[in-house]
């Protein structure tokens, strides 16, 4: 085994060793000083750029972090921070109010010219004159309701009553006096209204009597089921008895009637100065009150048309009636035999 070599004693080395040894040891201690200052210096920026800022921040790092120069050092222990307080909790913000935006204006690259000002229209020429309407024809007037018999007739007639006489002077002729009241009812429009009054005095009996179609108090209007029903009732009547006008007229003016046609064939004869009832100054009397004229207008209301059948009047009652109750000349008129058998 080999043994060490004994050293040698210090007086023995040479003072070049000695020097070197020396500069040795400087260079190394100033090496470890040197390293160790770099690593304080960084050791303590990586710390300061970790730990949160605030009360730390102002502690030394010579607190925080120990530096020994190896190996003599121990180990260096980094300090644990400390736990970060809980912010207390703050007030909500209300958001700033945006202010408004200013509006951008883009000034044009370039100013373009002005329009011309607009040339000044001139005057419209005027209107040409419109041509003048023809005038428009008035309206018509609606056709005026008429009436007839035997020829006679009325141009005022919305309403009319026949007055018959069923007394025994109509024995030959009231067959024929019928049948013309018929056709002169066929001709009625459905507009119009009508009554018939039957009137005599029947043997034993003072008074005269009158009956209307289906027994009414008014007027019907003409339609054909009244017209048929005027039929069959007429067919019914029989001449008997004697014959006063008057009080048929009555009858009939009571109804308020545009126009009468009072159908009739003798009267009661008594001597020379024949008349019938209570005379023909009583009877006009009568009718004048019954249907008198209109202070306003001159006419009366019902227009009356007597016809006489086969002879004229003698006593004149007849005509005097149509002169003071008719619409002019014709309202009196005697129908003969012919006459009543001819279509109308």
């Amino acid at each position: 085994m080999p043994t060490a070599s004994p050293q040698k004693p210090a007086a023995t080395q040479s003072p070049r060793a000695a020097f070197g040894r020396r500069w040795l040891t400087v260079g190394l201690v100033c090496s470890l000083g040197f390293h160790a200052a770099a690593m304080y210096a960084l050791t303590r920026v990586e710390i300061s750029r970790l730990l949160p800022r605030g009360p730390l921040a102002d502690v030394e790092a010579s607190t925080l972090l120990s530096l020994s120069m190896p190996p003599a050092a121990p180990p260096m222990v980094q300090p644990q921070p400390e736990p970060e307080p809980e912010p207390e909790p703050q007030p909500a913000e209300e958001p700033p109010t945006p202010e408004p935006a200013e509006a951008i204006v883009i000034a044009p690259a370039h100013e373009s010219p002005a329009p011309p000002p607009p040339p000044t229209p001139a005057a419209p020429p005027p209107p040409p004159s419109l041509p003048a309407q023809p005038k428009l024809a008035a309206p018509a007037p609606p056709q005026a309701l008429t009436a007839s018999f035997a020829g006679v007739r009325s141009e005022r007639a919305a309403s009319i009553v026949y007055v018959l006489d069923a007394s025994g002077a109509m024995t030959t002729s009231l067959h024929m006096v019928k049948q013309e009241l018929l056709r002169s009812i066929a001709r009625l429009d459905a507009s119009q209204r009508f009554q018939i009054v039957v009137y005599r005095a029947p043997p034993g009996a003072e008074q005269v009597q009158t009956e209307t179609l289906d027994g009414a108090s008014g007027l019907l209007p003409a339609t054909d089921a009244a017209k048929m029903r005027a039929a069959a009732w007429l067919a019914g009547i029989n001449p008997s008895g004697r014959s006063d006008p008057a009080e048929g007229l009555r009858r009939a003016l009571a109804f308020s009637p545009d126009l009468v046609f009072l159908l009739t064939r003798s009267i009661q004869r008594s001597g020379p100065d024949a008349q019938w009832g209570r005379g023909n100054a009583a009877t006009l009397d009568d009718l004048d009150r019954l249907n008198p004229r209109s202070m306003i207008t001159g006419r009366r209301a019902t227009v009356i048309k007597p016809l006489q059948f086969l002879d004229p009047d003698p006593s004149g009652l007849l005509p005097a009636i149509a002169e003071a109750h008719g619409d002019g000349p014709g309202s009196y008129r005697v129908v003969r035999l012919e006459q009543l058998a001819s279509p109308q």
